[in-house]
């Protein structure tokens, strides 16, 4: 099974909520592994459509290994390639993948 945590709250994370996580899984023994994800910011939670054109627009050039959505309507993007998502994710249009 698998269980996503993001930890720290949706403005960052720090070292002392990171610790706190690694020892308390360690302390139960839980095998895990730790990944760096992408939070995109101002989401407005009344739009529809827009974790449909995030995706849209990072299928084609990157590996998309999951999409969730955490409090205050952030979302979190687990992909292969943290720059290139922020690079294309930056632009004042998002290009859609064809």
């Amino acid at each position: 099974n698998i269980l996503r945590i993001v930890t720290g709250t949706t403005e960052g994370e720090n070292e002392y909520d990171l610790n706190t996580m690694r020892n308390i899984l360690k302390h139960y023994r839980v095998r895990f592994q730790e990944k760096s994800v992408v939070q995109v910011l101002e989401i407005l939670p009344e739009a529809p459509g827009q974790i449909n054109a995030i995706y849209g627009s990072l299928w084609c050039k990157l590996s998309i290994n999951a999409i969730y959505v955490g409090d205050d309507t952030k979302i979190y993007l687990d992909v292969s390639d943290i720059n290139q998502t922020i690079e294309i994710l930056s632009q004042p249009a998002l290009e859609m993948c064809p």
